[in-house]
């Protein structure tokens, strides 16, 4: 059972003496996609520099490296509760007089002071095109990036055979679920720390029908940190994507109807899905279920 999910970034550019010079967006790395299910550092460093060939999802270093910080001017983070839905963790990075001076034609963000890259750009002026911005030396520089995580809007639909004493096959309902919540727990968030796409919490089973994309379903039974297990898979550097296996026990989900929807916090969104018929799950049966999270980059 399979959702899919987009990210993208967008870079200001800006100086104490001149305010915003430029804004476009970023190519997010291969290697960047990467880093998201193995860490949460890869929006720690800014690189800029003076190279000018075109940006590529291939690219893991910046063309001629000027200069990095991890000084952060500010950070913030939040969910737009409108469509286009989408979670955003943005980061102004200071360059202080010195540290950036010359002529910067591109930049990047990542986890390492040089190569690591997330992402890479080239500085582009109000037309879109390339172009060169040259720092003085008394002059303070600010980067800022923001991340965009987008959940998918539309449901996924497919079916699933569960063996066993109640082997049978059924259809499913795939949808993200509070998609307008920021919430670190319950809904769509982009940590500073840490892991990203391979944590989970908070994953429950219902009996209710599933929820429109700014909820969950109604009446949660059981939550798994109170008897069931959740197990994230190892993730295979270059599949963008990681499966979290739930493991229910002979006392966990055992609900008069049978087992609707299952919903919860896997990775930096939330998501629900929902099972016709109910599954008939029984004191005397474990139940084990697959569901698999990835993401790519906007096109």
């Amino acid at each position: 059972m399979h959702l899919h999910n987009i990210c993208s970034g967008r870079f200001t550019i800006s100086t104490d003496k001149r305010g915003v010079i430029a804004e476009f967006d970023n190519i997010i790395t291969n290697g960047g996609l990467d880093r998201m299910a193995q860490n949460g550092d890869w929006m720690t460093w800014c690189q800029v520099g003076s190279g000018s060939s075109t940006p590529s999802a291939l690219n893991t270093a910046l063309d001629a490296r000027i200069g990095a910080v991890n000084t952060l001017q500010a950070t913030t983070s939040g969910s737009q509760a409108v469509e286009p839905y989408y979670t955003f963790r943005t980061r102004t990075y200071r360059f202080a007089p010195g540290l950036a001076t010359g002529n910067i034609s591109e930049v990047g963000v990542g986890w390492a002071s040089a190569g690591g890259l997330f992402s890479r750009a080239l500085i582009l002026d109000g037309g879109g095109q390339p172009t060169t911005i040259t720092v003085l030396a008394d002059e303070t520089l600010d980067v800022t990036y923001q991340f965009r995580f987008y959940p998918k809007t539309t449901d996924g639909t497919g079916t699933v055979t569960i063996t066993g004493n109640s082997g049978a096959t059924y259809t499913y309902i795939a949808r993200a679920g509070n998609v307008a919540s920021n919430s670190p727990s319950q809904g769509w968030f982009v940590n500073t720390g840490g892991s990203q796409m391979n944590t989970a919490a908070g994953v429950s089973v219902y009996a209710g029908a599933i929820g429109p994309l700014t909820g969950f379903p109604a009446s949660p039974v059981i939550n798994l940190n109170n008897g069931a297990t959740l197990q994230l898979g190892t993730y295979t550097p270059g599949s963008y994507s990681i499966t979290f296996r739930v493991s229910l026990g002979l006392n966990d989900g055992n609900l008069a109807g049978g087992i609707r929807c299952v919903a919860g916090k896997l990775g930096i969104g939330a998501f629900q899905f929902q099972f016709t018929p109910a599954i008939p799950k029984l004191s005397t049966e474990l139940l084990t279920l697959d569901f698999t999270v990835s993401w790519g980059r906007v096109a």
